[in-house]
């Protein structure tokens, strides 16, 4: 599904299977997965112009609406632990509609998904084993999850499929490894080590501030959920011990419903550039709790600097800004900073200014995007190919040259193949002999004599 009309025909391009990660029907468009991966798609795709996802989605997404990227409609669950359980083998069926389509390779979002996914493809269509790479947003480990049990064992398995999986950081894969060790030997940790690696997520070059703000309001930023898991206790507890000492501050808990003190802002904001503009003017962001937070990058990308308790993620999300001046391992310590913050407003300026020349330049997509491409790079390297010595390959030269142009379906009928025959590796070869080409439309792919 697209509303893109006059689609330019791309050649020798990749078909990208999306196995998506679908949290939130209510909006698509405001779903933590669709948000992400429309990034990774108009970042790579400055990169490179040969791929083409094919993503099932709850609905439609405008945010998707790309000429590279094609939408197919897929049920779930809108509850995520029952969403991560569920795999509906006949919508797959219809979604790969594997005697007219062809994919290279799988992008998974969802590792509860992935043993299902390669199973699926391997032996209920004649693609076979293609390459899997992917991303994990979030796993049901014993520290986040609270179900009485979880899909925790699916997930390793699931990315024991894979050739490669992103994580948002390395304490995460590190945590996650730990809890690993309850299933699995040291070989199978060791594997599962070399998949996971810390993909960091990038900020939009244009949401990010030209300049911090000089003169700031005293305005104290929270702008996370305040939820025990990110230590929200704590702050509040340091908030009113700084209250103590002084009133001329007030401060903002975007994601509030209560105010918890009379000098409390929870008003919310009615578009993106509006909260970008009040972040921009506040004097200082607090991140509690031992877990990064991407609510921080909002703040960040506007020149917001950043207390943070001392964590292993939070230090290694923060080394690269060098910002010890921000870090504190205490309540007491957080009083005092934002004490200091407020009222040295040149060295709150200069933290400011660190942390927009860090956002510029590491944490701008244009630069996180490469381990992204690499593990594309990756999963197409793998792809195999039947050699020039294959008796069938001959035939499908000929007949392609014999007709011109024809699709995938029109191959398969003359050569008479079913499931038992991968032809994957027929493709490959077919995609880089010099007689022929692949051809997309925007909704078909052809092989086409040159």
């Amino acid at each position: 599904m697209s509303l893109f009309y006059d689609v330019e025909v791309k050649k020798n391009c990749y078909q990208v299977l999306v196995v998506p990660n679908i949290t939130y029907q209510k909006d698509i468009d405001k779903d933590s997965f669709v948000k992400f991966f429309s990034d990774i798609v108009r970042e790579i795709g400055k990169i490179r112009d040969d791929l083409i996802w094919h993503v099932p989605l709850t609905s439609y997404s405008s945010l998707l609406n790309l000429p590279n990227v094609k939408q197919y409609q897929l049920e779930l669950p809108t509850y995520p632990n029952s969403m991560r359980g569920h795999f509906d083998y006949n919508a797959w069926s219809r979604i790969v509609n594997w005697k007219h389509k062809d994919f290279d390779f799988v992008y998974s979002h969802l590792p509860e998904w992935t043993v299902n996914i390669s199973n699926f493809l391997a032996n209920a269509t004649h693609f076979g084993k293609i390459p899997i790479v992917g991303y994990c947003h979030w796993t049901e480990t014993k520290e986040f999850a609270k179900y009485a049990k979880t899909y925790f064992p699916y997930n390793m398995m699931g990315t024991l499929e894979m050739l490669s999986c992103g994580l948002n950081t390395d304490t995460q894969i590190g945590n996650i490894l730990d809890e690993a060790k309850k299933y699995f030997n040291v070989e199978t940790l060791t594997k599962l080590q070399n998949i996971m690696n810390a993909q960091y997520i990038g900020v939009n070059e244009s949401d990010i501030s030209d300049d911090i703000c000089r003169e700031p309001e005293k305005v104290i930023v929270f702008n996370h959920r305040p939820q025990a898991y990110r230590n929200y206790p704590m702050f509040l507890s340091a908030i009113r011990k700084l209250r103590e000492k002084r009133q001329d501050f007030t401060v903002w808990c975007s994601l509030a419903d209560k105010k918890d003190e009379d000098y409390f802002d929870i008003e919310g904001v009615d578009s993106k550039q509006e909260y970008y503009e009040k972040l921009h003017r506040c004097s200082f962001g607090v991140l509690c709790g031992n877990r990064w937070a991407i609510s921080a990058q909002d703040g960040m990308i506007q020149g917001l600097p950043y207390l943070y308790q001392s964590s292993d993620e939070n230090r290694e999300l923060f080394s690269e800004l060098g910002a010890e001046c921000g870090k504190f391992y205490n309540e007491d310590q957080l009083v005092n900073l934002m004490d200091r913050y407020l009222t040295d407003v040149d060295y709150r300026n200069q933290y400011a200014e660190e942390t927009l020349y860090h956002v510029k330049h590491n944490m701008a997509w244009s630069n996180r995007i490469r381990l992204h491409n690499t593990m594309i790079d990756k999963a197409i390297h793998n792809l195999t190919s039947v050699t020039e010595r294959s008796q069938s390959v001959k035939k499908i030269l000929t007949f392609i040259d014999r007709h011109g142009k024809v699709t995938k379906n029109e191959i398969m009928k003359f050569i008479g193949w079913g499931v038992g025959i991968d032809f994957s590796p027929y493709r490959q070869y077919l995609r880089n002999h010099p007689s022929v080409e692949l051809e997309w439309d925007g909704q078909m792919e052809y092989y086409v004599a040159v």
